[in-house]
């Protein structure tokens, strides 16, 4: 009878560490999602910039403003997304990537 309520107890004790261990992780998964939209936004954002200055033939030091670059942002887009962990976009200059002012919101 010991060996089985001490078999009962590992078995509940190990449900309980993937519990844990599952919670965790999507706690993490959670975290990382606002991340990974903000880089992609950035990602719109430079082939909307290098499809700007294509079509429109700028140099690569020149500075779009949004609504230069808005008609390039894909379809029906009515205004210019935001970092959703409330950071600021800088288009910055054509050769340059696009950054958020959120640490660690940066193209690869």
């Amino acid at each position: 009878m010991k060996k089985l309520t001490f078999a009962i107890s590992i078995l509940l004790l190990i449900i309980a560490l993937l519990f844990v261990m599952d919670r965790l992780l999507h706690a993490q998964a959670r975290k990382a999602i606002p991340k990974d939209v903000c880089i992609n936004n950035l990602r719109y954002i430079d082939g909307a910039k290098q499809l700007w200055a294509l079509e429109n033939k700028k140099p690569t030091n020149s500075v779009p403003s949004e609504k230069e670059i808005l008609p390039y942002m894909g379809r029906n887009i009515q205004k210019f997304s935001s970092c959703p962990l409330g950071g600021k976009y800088s288009l910055n200059a054509v050769w340059q990537a696009p950054t958020c002012t959120v640490t660690n919101h940066v193209l690869p």
